[in-house]
């Protein structure tokens, strides 16, 4: 127990130590202690199909193989020690970010009986209002810190992403912590609420923030909570839909909508807003709601919920075409694409051995054919994702991996 007490308290130091450095960092930045060259500023993201077209000079002898790594590194291709040191720190400060927000609360579970109400309530409260004062110090677009930083030049524009960052890590940890607050409340009060009406009421009190910092990870924080407090929400009133699907699938159902919804609406807002470009974001959601989809339809194809209307191999059908259209045609995204091909060979195994082993019921044999189609289709997926990375951005001999952000 003593052991773990020392783990708590490292890490709520480890958290305020990092969050602490982050403000300095951000300080000596704005003056000018700290400066970043032109080409650095220079986001490569915003230059479509770069790789392409690095490999062509490459092809082409416009670029030497002596000179290749030195070209990797100026058109930043290939990450440089800065941008490496950029990434680690941001995902520090993220990390202690969540760290501090569970020593809050892992602090107070452990001295519950040793603190009284009123110190239990205030410290999360201050905490709150911390965090919220580092948003309004340090994200605001109009206060004294971004005035100085628009009379810095385009050397120093990425110190803006750094001060940007620290109010959305405070705003996170903010939102955070209001969830710890109301856990408090209601393990104090005892008001006998039910547990998605809890994380109902998080994700409402947090939306304004979520609004303000826009900060894609906040927006997946948040969207989780409707999904969490949308499937329990089923399981306390089971049968609510009784009369169109069975109570089991209802909860998978409310996951689908919900993310396939919220992909839609974030896809259409992406070209209006640009800080919604956010791939991982997207590719988190498109997962769920894949997935949840793949679910129904097997479940449909077993036959284990006779319940099920035809909708949801009608949807997922919809959905595999969409996604072609968006991730093949409109912008090449193999991680959809290989999610979808995926999806195709799990429903179509399925299909196959429900009609091997029910219809013919085969032993043996059936086996045997449903490992020769498993290979045929992840062979033929795998050459034809092969074919659009080449068709789309070229064959990269002289460098592999993804650019750090």
């Amino acid at each position: 127990m003593v052991y773990l007490s020392q783990v708590k308290i490292f890490i709520y130091n480890y958290a305020l130590l990092k969050f602490v450095y982050r403000l300095l960092q951000a300080r000596q930045s704005i003056l000018g202690l700290e400066r970043l060259t032109t080409l650095r500023s220079i986001k490569i993201k915003h230059l479509p199909n770069f790789r392409r077209e690095f490999s062509q000079f490459y092809k082409e002898g416009k670029i030497s193989s002596e000179s290749i790594d030195q070209a990797l590194l100026v058109s930043q291709v290939s990450p440089d020690p800065q941008q490496w040191k950029q990434f680690i720190s941001d995902m520090l400060l993220w990390l202690g970010v969540l760290a501090f927000s569970s020593a809050v609360m892992f602090f107070i579970a452990y001295n519950w009986d040793d603190l009284g109400r009123f110190a239990k309530f205030g410290l999360v409260q201050v905490l709150i209002v911390a965090s919220v004062f580092v948003y309004w110090l340090w994200g605001k677009k109009d206060n004294v810190i971004v005035r100085k930083l628009a009379d810095v030049d385009c050397e120093n524009a990425n110190v803006k992403d750094s001060v940007d960052i620290i109010g959305q890590a405070a705003l996170l940890s903010a939102s955070l912590l209001l969830g710890v607050l109301l856990a408090f409340y209601g393990q104090t009060y005892q008001t006998g609420a039910d547990t998605w009406q809890l994380f109902f009421t998080w994700a409402v009190l947090i939306l304004p923030w979520v609004f303000i910092a826009r900060f894609p990870a906040l927006w997946i924080v948040w969207i989780a909570l409707i999904n969490l407090s949308a499937v329990l929400y089923f399981q306390v009133f089971i049968g609510i839909l009784d009369g169109i699907f069975s109570s089991d699938e209802e909860l998978v159902w409310v996951v689908a909508l919900i993310n396939t919804v919220a992909l839609i609406v974030w896809e259409l807002l992406e070209n209006r807003w640009k800080w919604l470009s956010e791939t991982w974001a997207i590719r988190t959601l498109a997962l769920i709601s894949g997935t949840s989809l793949t679910v129904l339809v097997i479940y449909y194809i077993f036959g284990n919920w006779s319940r099920s209307l035809p909708f949801a191999p009608i949807l997922w059908l919809a959905g595999i075409v969409l996604v072609y259209i968006v991730y093949r045609k409109h912008k090449i995204d193999l991680f959809m694409l290989a999610m979808a091909c995926l999806s195709g060979i799990a429903v179509i195994t399925s299909i196959a051995g429900e009609f091997l082993f029910d219809a013919l019921s085969a032993d043996f044999a059936g086996f045997f054919l449903m490992a020769i189609l498993v290979i045929a289709l992840g062979a033929f997926s795998a050459k034809w994702l092969k074919a659009i990375h080449k068709e789309s951005f070229g064959e990269v001999k002289a460098f592999e991996g993804d650019d750090s952000e």
